[in-house]
């Protein structure tokens, strides 16, 4: 089913059903760029109160599909890690950008920071993509 969206953001937030269940919004995109936004609900926690490492990582890997078409450009991850820095709360609004920091023809390399709404650093995630023949 197609659906007719105002933006690309609108699309790769709303047409998701992964980022519609986590409440992760594509607020940006620009080429080779992007910015989420999500803020953590109970949904995202783990059994000892704390956010999931995976939430962070799911989060960071979705901006990674925004900003680099995916829809589009057949772009799937080859390899990915990601460093937690520092633990965020429960009602905390995190922001996530990702970038590539280098690529070529077919591979690219993204680097994605998750900050809270402080500015602290919460983590880190790398990807590297295969740009798909479409």
């Amino acid at each position: 089913m197609e659906h007719a969206y105002e933006s690309d953001e609108e699309l790769y937030t709303k047409d998701s059903p992964f980022a519609v269940n986590n409440a992760i919004e594509i607020v940006e995109m620009t080429e080779n760029r992007a910015v989420g936004r999500l803020v953590l609900g109970q949904q995202h926690l783990n059994g000892t109160g704390i956010p999931h490492g995976g939430m962070y990582f799911a989060f960071a890997d979705s901006v990674f599909g925004a900003a680099t078409r995916y829809l589009e450009s057949g772009v799937v991850t080859l390899d990915s890690s990601c460093k937690y820095i520092a633990a965020a709360h429960l009602g905390d609004e995190l922001t996530c950008t990702c970038q590539e920091i280098a690529g070529t023809r077919r591979i690219t390399h993204h680097e994605a920071r998750i900050v809270n709404q402080n500015g602290d650093l919460i983590a880190i995630a790398q990807f590297t993509g295969y740009r798909r023949k479409r």
